[in-house]
């Protein structure tokens, strides 16, 4: 009986042991789980915010660390999983998990090789190389959306496949490249003076020519009566100002369309499936990274090409230089160049000093999302904040452009019966006396316009100029037609007013508008506020809203929301959420 009771207590010392290193192996592993977990959840961040900055290699290490632990955790879930029922299908997910990860770590090798050979491949006409790059990542990409369904990959991967499609193609296609200057500027960005044609065939650059925009206007079939505005320099519309829309696939379409209108491109049946416009200050930039052409650097490009649009000595800069541009992009070889270059077009897009649109609706739609199409912001029906976006057409004012400071101040105030109260100030000072050239040291003739939601009321506005406009000819009778984009309905309240300012003083317009605004019965409502830049246009950016009586805003604790900046994005959206006092 003795022996029975010891062999029984030595039973059950092992078994407490037994049991005491399960449970603390088991809390050493869920320990160790959760850790883990974390380490995969940052990384998976850090790959999706290095992917959406193009940072290929960035997201390729994050991935590889998620793989090194999943598989890590894949053996010792599968032991874990025999003993604890509850943990029995995890494994499954594991080996999901990381078959998604595998997948996505060869999409991240394809997309930097993309990135670091995209450009070239097109320039050296080997179109059928990047095609079949862009077919292997289509097929990673639908390997990942055959097991994560996810509405940003199935966007992606539509994109691709109609991308293909368009590459693929054996009739070329035609893209222009509009080069806006930034020195006398329209609503949709700088004036185009130039312009660049490139024919794309099977994926490769089969042409590139680079034209004066107003020989192509100069051949226009079509007589289009211009903005009133522009009334006041030309009898017609033409290309040269088509870009007179906010909105980028507006002012692109309407520059196509005038262009084939004219002869040069009407009589060979061209039609253009894509528009990228570029401000002046990048191909200034990419001469800093690139070296300079014969005597043309990145330090007096802007002041050169301004000299030879006034005075026509050069005969072209811009038609001189693109194609050698091109050249040494495409025998660019330096991994450091390359980087910059890249890194540069990525800021360019950023500031909105590149654009792109492409006639193409899915391929259109995707380019909407990664916020690189110039598009304006849609304000929807159920929009509860406040929009604003100011624009500039620099109209018979010289080049005074590149020498204005410009600064916009919104003081907003909601009001407690959900009303909002603006009053915006806007100040230009015009630095061109600074310089001798007549076309800097004028008079900046600027229209100014003020885009806001639908049903405000503008209350107040002084500090304008008045200007009369009457119509150069009897359009009527002249047989000009009437475009209908310039009367077309949209989802904003436009004012306009004339805002000039003489070289070397400073002057202030102050605008007063207000609309009925948010429904204040509930706590926790959201407000989001919106400022749309202007393409070419920099400049000081400060914006004050003011919460009701009793309210504060959430995310500071304060009653004032304030931004102050010098360098605006293209899109800038603050989200905020009111919160009464009560609540906090």
């Amino acid at each position: 009986m003795r022996i029975i009771k010891i062999v029984f207590a030595i039973f059950f010392l092992i078994l407490l042991t037994a049991i005491v290193i399960f449970a603390v192996g088991f809390w050493n592993f869920q320990k160790e789980a959760v850790f883990s977990a974390g380490k995969i959840y940052d990384n998976a961040n850090l790959a999706a915010n290095a992917l959406k900055n193009l940072e290929t290699k960035k997201a390729r290490s994050s991935l590889q660390i998620i793989q090194t632990e999943l598989n890590n955790w894949f053996e010792r879930l599968e032991f874990w999983g025999k003993i604890v029922p509850l943990i029995k299908s995890i494994p499954e997910n594991i080996k999901y998990l990381r078959d998604i990860t595998t997948t996505s770590i060869r999409l991240t090798e394809q997309l930097e090789d993309l990135k670091n050979r995209g450009a070239q491949l097109i320039l050296q006409q080997k179109g059928e190389e990047l095609i079949k790059i862009l077919k292997d990542i289509q097929k990673e990409i639908s390997i990942i959306t055959e097991t994560a369904s996810n509405e940003k990959l199935y966007a992606a991967s539509n994109f691709i496949t109609a991308l293909i499609s368009w590459l693929d193609d054996p009739q070329p296609q035609h893209i222009v490249i509009l080069f806006q200057n930034s020195s006398e500027m329209r609503p949709g960005g700088g004036f185009i003076g130039s312009y660049a044609h490139l024919a794309l065939i099977k994926g490769g650059l089969s042409n590139l020519e680079v034209n004066d925009i107003y020989d192509t206007d100069g051949q226009l079939t079509v007589k289009v009566i211009p903005p009133e505005q522009l009334q006041t320099i030309t009898t017609d519309w033409g290309a040269r100002d088509a870009n007179w829309f906010l909105n980028f696939p507006t002012s692109a379409n309407k520059v196509t369309k005038f262009l084939e209108a004219s002869r040069i491109y009407q009589d060979r049946n061209i039609n253009f499936s894509g528009v990228i416009a570029i401000n002046d200050t990048v191909i200034r930039d990419l001469l800093n990274i690139l070296g300079p052409i014969e005597d043309i650097n990145s330090e007096n490009f802007l002041a050169e090409v301004q000299k030879d649009v006034e005075t026509k000595t050069n005969k072209g800069i811009l038609k001189k230089i693109t194609p050698i541009i091109f050249d040494r992009l495409n025998q660019l070889e330096n991994d450091t160049d390359k980087k910059a270059i890249i890194n540069l077009i990525g800021d360019k897009i950023i500031n909105k000093d590149i654009m792109i649109y492409l006639d193409n609706p899915v391929m259109e739609s995707f380019i909407k999302t990664l916020n690189v199409g110039g598009e304006w912001f849609e304000i929807p029906n159920n929009f509860t904040g406040d929009y604003l976006a100011v624009t500039n057409a620099n109209i018979a004012g010289g080049k005074t452009d590149a020498f204005i400071n410009q600064k916009i101040i919104l003081n907003s105030e909601i009001k407690s019966n959900g009303a909002i109260e603006n009053y915006l100030i806007i100040e230009r000072e015009n630095n061109g006396n600074q310089r001798s050239e007549k076309w800097y040291n004028t008079i900046n003739q600027n229209f100014i316009q003020i885009f806001t939601p639908k049903n405000t009321k503008l209350e107040l506005i002084y500090g304008n100029d008045e200007k009369k406009i009457k119509p150069p000819i009897d359009y009527k009778k002249s047989g000009h037609i009437i475009d209908p984009d310039l009367s077309a309905k949209t989802d904003k309240n436009i004012f306009g007013a004339w805002f000039n300012t003489p070289a070397g003083e400073s002057k202030k317009m102050e605008i007063q508008y207000s609309r009925a605004g948010l429904n204040l019965s509930h706590d926790n409502t959201p407000y989001q506020f919106i400022f749309d830049k202007q393409s070419g246009v920099n400049g000081y950016l400060e914006i004050n809203i003011k919460t009701p009586a009793g309210f504060i805003w959430k995310e500071s604790g304060k009653n004032i929301f304030e931004y102050k900046s010098d360098n605006i994005p293209a899109k800038l959206i603050i989200q905020l959420t009111l919160t009464t006092l009560i609540s906090k």
